[in-house]
């Protein structure tokens, strides 16, 4: 979007704009597969499989009096923490304490709030469904089903996908899932109490702030929104074995981690560009209110990305650009900011310009994004990090929530593989998730390269994005197989070396660094928690 917005400025005249509308084409493609739909005939194989180490599967019976107690503490509950909270309650003996800064996800929400929209490919799927089917269904009946993107260049609409592509036998798709953030939440969140309300294993904490964890003592300080200090060991029954970082980029058990082990190495930085983000009852008259949408602006370099999340016509409206942007200033004057939403989306009706302007000016503040990386997923055998508390791309792949819902997966599955023994099955997790995450954040940013090597991938770039692999030609562009597919982000990085400075480290380099680190995590926890005692 950013990128679109950039060029933007070229085109002044309809000749221009047809030839932004290709040009831009290879630009657009995260968003576009973001929110691609994907092959069901996939589904089909994964759901029908035999569970296998790998797969979140129910305990026997006989195992239910075998597995040693474990008391959890997960901290933020997002998508990511409220999924791991599901694949840890199914299996036996484990208590699950969630706490969560935001309120309930179901509660009414101020009519200044700002909404965030998701799409669910194949890879959350997927990792929904390791649960199961029931919970996979109720998510999805709480969003909208999409196979249409579209790309708006001045008068042009160019269709970038449609329910045509690859309709019938073995090409047939399975539509990707559009939804806001806290409908996803909400769902997960009336589906743990549903399960596990009253098991006495749940306890869930929203309008809490962690104020510190403290991975020493294995404790955890609240305050609550109402201004009352609390510390949720009275509410989980800790100190706990195991606290969970899956509190996003601004995580306080990264930091805590950081804090206590010299060896870890993290680094979070802001990226460019900003928005804000508003959320109408009805999608503006010139756009298809079934289709994901990139309309670029008349005037001004504000891109506003479109998305339907219901199937009454609500939608979520994404205006991405520079601060200095009219619709992104933080302007008091509604008739200029009025006034410029109609100069840039002339086709928009009158009231759906004043209903934008009325929510951009209540948003005070600009959003931006955030990359975070991390040289290891767990410390001292009694702390994880999961989704964007350990890996973000600021939402550039378009795979945010998706690779978070996969490491939760990755996560359970490494607890119940190795419950008897906790730090081997965090670093299990971590030489798992760990070269996922690096991985995925090369792909994201991508390489730089310049010469013949810059022109190779411009070309291979083009010619994916206009043929998609169709015809024998080429392969399907990245964003594509990163969406629409269940290959290893590894995998797909390791295909593109020969583009990026340095070549993707080994598997065998991975695990023996990550090793090294765990080594020394537990050296350094055991040491620490001495000087406590």
């Amino acid at each position: 979007t950013m990128i679109v917005g950039k060029e933007r400025k070229q085109h002044s005249s309809l000749r221009r704009a047809a030839f932004i509308a290709l040009a831009v084409l290879a630009c657009v493609n995260s968003a576009v597969n973001a929110f691609a739909p994907t092959n069901s005939a996939d589904h089909g194989r994964l759901s029908n499989q035999r569970p296998t180490a790998s797969s979140s599967s129910l305990q026997s019976s006989s195992d239910l009096h075998s597995e040693p107690s474990l008391n959890v503490c997960v901290v933020g509950g997002g998508p990511c923490g409220l999924l791991l909270s599901h694949l840890l309650l199914k299996q036996p003996n484990v208590q699950v304490s969630l706490i969560e800064g935001r309120s309930d996800p179901r509660a009414p929400k101020p009519s200044d709030s700002r909404a965030y929209a998701l799409g669910i490919g194949i890879r959350g799927r997927t990792a929904i469904r390791a649960v199961d089917e029931e919970l996979w269904q109720r998510v999805k009946d709480s969003g909208f089903e999409s196979e249409r993107f579209q790309l708006h260049v001045g008068p042009f609409v160019v269709p970038l996908r449609s329910e045509k592509d690859g309709r019938g036998g073995a090409n047939s798709v399975e539509p990707s899932v559009l939804l806001f953030q806290t409908s996803l939440c909400g769902a997960l969140v009336d589906e743990l109490e549903r399960r596990h309300g009253d098991s006495g294993r749940l306890d869930l904490a929203f309008d809490c702030d962690v104020t510190k964890c403290d991975l020493k003592t294995m404790e955890v300080s609240c305050k609550s929104k109402s201004g009352n200090d609390d510390d949720d060991t009275k509410k989980g029954g800790g100190p706990f074995d195991m606290i969970i970082g899956c509190d996003g980029v601004n995580s306080i058990v990264r930091q805590s981690i950081d804090s206590e082990f010299e060896a870890f190495e993290t680094s979070r930085k802001e990226l460019p560009g900003e928005f804000k983000v508003v959320k109408l009852d009805k999608i503006p008259s010139n756009v298809d209110p079934l289709a994901v949408s990139l309309v670029l602006p008349k005037a001004g370099r504000a891109t506003a990305f479109v998305e339907p999340t219901d199937k009454a016509g609500e939608c979520c409206i994404l205006f991405a650009g520079k601060s200095e942007d009219p619709l992104l200033s933080n302007t008091q004057n509604v008739t200029a900011l009025t006034e410029s939403l109609m100069t840039a989306f002339p086709k928009w009706d009158d009231d759906i310009i004043d209903d934008i302007a009325k929510q951009l000016l209540a948003q005070k503040q600009t959003g931006s994004a955030s990359s975070v990386t991390c040289n290891t997923y767990n410390y001292g055998g009694k702390a994880a990090l999961a989704g964007d508390a350990a890996h973000a791309t600021g939402g550039v792949s378009g795979q945010g929530v998706n690779s978070a819902l996969q490491d939760s997966v990755a996560l359970a599955d490494a607890i119940r593989n190795t419950r008897d023994n906790l730090p081997n099955a965090l670093l299990a997790y971590s030489k798992r998730q760990v070269p996922e995450g690096k991985a995925l954040f090369d792909l994201s940013f991508g390489p730089k390269p310049t010469g013949l090597q810059g022109f190779k991938l411009a070309f291979m770039n083009a010619r994916d994005t206009l043929l998609r692999g169709r015809f024998g030609i080429g392969r399907p562009p990245l964003q594509t197989r990163l969406t629409t597919s269940l290959e290893s982000f590894v995998d797909i990085r390791r295909e593109k070396d020969k583009f990026y400075d340095d070549e993707f480290p080994s598997t065998a380099d991975f695990e023996n660094e990550l090793e090294k680190l765990h080594e020394e995590g537990l050296e350094s926890a055991k040491t620490n928690t001495i000087l406590v005692d």
